[in-house]
């Protein structure tokens, strides 16, 4: 069949004569583009090749643009696809497996509760219903109530939800991320669960009582290396370096290797657990985990409330928020705790791993110089000597609970046994070590 001009728009024809009308024009890179309408109606035919030459009309333009087309395919594709696109790209990027696995199971619930089919239909007000419908109270199968999920929960959720959106937008996927307006709530006003740091006297006691029991390793490494119970399970015996004094913490949050100075206490005491025998690289610290039930136990026997009266909860992790505390109340600045903590951010440090408290606050004030004359109130009342006699005890007692000061059984002046001197701006050690993990 002949080709039918269409004066610049196009033209329409058969192959052979018959079959669907197949429509012919010019693209905006110039060259003539053949494509079948599927359909055999010409009036049809004729306003899909109108709508085919419009398009290459506005792209000649620069109406429409490649990113245009982008978006444009981006969404012809189920949301399923862009998701498993994301999580392959998280993967690559070395992110870690247990995260990842948290934010394949966010991004999937959204998914299959939401019955969102296209990444256009992800807007702010879907983020909100599906957030509030899993962090909100729950009636349970067995009649009690589930009370509302915490901030933190609901920020975590939500972070994961945000980040695929963010991430779609700069793989031009999405035009812009709707999901940015829908706010993260007040994780300090909403904590659950608020952890304490221990007393050097409780620290003591729990060690005493885990000697007896074979677990004082488990406890030292989180007191005094402030490791995580995932690293303490993973740790090996080719990740401690007892000639150069430091550990080598593999597979952590941060993804890599870090490696922190090892106290002389913590040393002597993984010395004890190690034995005689000299064991291999590649062998597990600890055979298995401290159970939380063996927990409790030894945090009962050693006089440790789970639970004080203000609430405040003592357990494993407590041992690390106990070493951000010491840290602190040595003087030891924020960088470096951030540094031996293995945090990314020193506010994540400073927010939950440093328990100070008010007699830290009335120590810290007592060493404030008097200017001038006493007050004439006090010398009036002759009660000056009084207040310097509390600023004094106060100093005291704040000084007794820190460890960089005198000796106690918790390691004596363990800050200068590791090269840093209160009163002088510590360096940052930089210790590079290899671990048998990382030869094989």
């Amino acid at each position: 069949m002949t080709k039918q001009r269409g004066k610049g728009a196009g033209t329409l024809f058969k192959r052979g004569g018959r079959g669907p009308w197949v429509a012919s024009w010019f693209g905006p890179d110039g060259r003539r583009h053949a494509r079948s309408t599927r359909t055999t109606d010409k009036r049809t035919a004729e306003l899909i090749l109108k709508e085919w030459t419009r398009g290459a009309a506005l792209r000649v333009a620069g109406v429409v643009t490649r990113d245009t087309d982008r978006l444009a395919e981006a969404e012809r594709k189920p949301i399923a696809e862009h998701v498993a696109d994301y999580l392959e790209a998280c993967r690559l990027d070395g992110m870690n497996h247990a995260h990842l696995v948290q934010k394949r199971g966010h991004l999937h619930r959204l998914m299959a509760e939401t019955k969102i089919g296209r990444v256009s239909e992800l807007t702010a007000d879907e983020l909100r219903r599906h957030l509030h419908a899993i962090t909100a109270p729950r009636k349970l199968e067995d009649g009690t109530t589930r009370p509302a999920l915490s901030a933190r929960t609901f920020n975590f959720m939500r972070g994961s939800i945000v980040s695929f959106m963010s991430w779609c937008v700069r793989e031009g996927r999405a035009a812009d991320n709707p999901l940015l307006r829908v706010p993260v709530r007040d994780e300090d006003a909403d904590r659950r669960r608020v952890r304490r740091a221990l007393s050097v006297e409780e620290a003591e006691a729990l060690l005493a009582v885990a000697r007896e029991r074979g677990r004082e390793a488990w406890y030292a490494l989180a007191l005094y290396a402030g490791l995580r119970k995932g690293d303490l399970v993973r740790l090996t015996w080719g990740c401690v370096d007892f000639k150069r004094n430091t550990i080598a913490v593999v597979g952590g949050k941060t993804g890599g290797v870090d490696t922190i100075p090892m106290h002389p206490q913590l040393a002597e005491v993984l010395e004890r657990h190690r034995g005689p025998a000299t064991p291999m690289p590649k062998a597990r610290v600890f055979k298995r985990a401290v159970s939380d039930e063996e927990r409790v136990e030894d945090f009962t026997a050693a006089g440790i409330a789970i639970v004080d009266e203000l609430g405040h909860v003592a357990d494993l992790h407590s041992l690390r928020a106990t070493c951000g505390t010491w840290l602190a109340r040595a003087g030891v600045p924020l960088a470096i705790a951030k540094l031996v903590m293995r945090h990314a951010q020193a506010t994540t440090t400073e927010r939950y791993y440093l328990k100070l408290s008010l007699l830290d606050a009335t120590g810290a004030v007592a060493l404030l110089p008097t200017v001038g004359a006493k007050p004439a109130a006090l010398a009036a009342t002759g009660t000056a000597g009084d207040a310097e006699a509390a600023a004094s005890q106060a100093t005291a007692r704040t000084t007794a609970d820190t460890t960089d000061h005198g000796e106690t059984a918790i390691g004596r002046k363990p800050l200068e046994r590791m090269g840093w001197h209160t009163g002088l701006e510590p360096a940052t050690p930089r210790v590079t070590v290899w671990c048998s993990n990382q030869l094989s």
